[in-house]
């Protein structure tokens, strides 16, 4: 199972849940540090070491080509995809352009998904 997070309350039931029942959870996280400290977490909550994290942020094709390479050489398959990371800010007024030059929002939140698909 691969979780893709933005959100530190995303941890929670649904990731040690699944650990807890023998699933070997993949975690995907924007920030090394907020990733390690979920591996944690769960790790503690599912009393279980079948996890491991990733690092991507979807806002670039890099990132994305960089996990998509990991995953396919560290695993035989992926047969659930929860993917929740994605932004918004409604006080932003203008475009965010990431380092690649794309706005922010539309490639974290439909192209950079769409891509680690394919």
């Amino acid at each position: 199972m691969f979780y893709n997070w933005c959100q530190i309350w995303n941890w929670s039931r649904s990731s040690y849940t699944d650990c807890k029942k023998g699933y070997h959870v993949i975690i995907g996280c924007r920030s090394l540090s907020r990733g390690k400290e979920a591996l944690k977490y769960i790790k503690e909550k599912s009393q279980s070491e079948e996890i491991s994290l990733v690092t991507v942020d979807m806002s670039l094709f890099n990132s994305i080509k960089n996990c998509s390479i990991y995953l396919q050489t560290h695993f035989d398959r992926i047969d659930v995809l929860i993917h929740n990371a994605a932004i918004f800010n409604i006080s932003q007024k203008e475009a965010m352009v990431t380092s690649e030059g794309y706005e922010t929002v539309w490639m974290t939140n439909h192209i950079g998904p769409v891509e680690f698909l394919c």
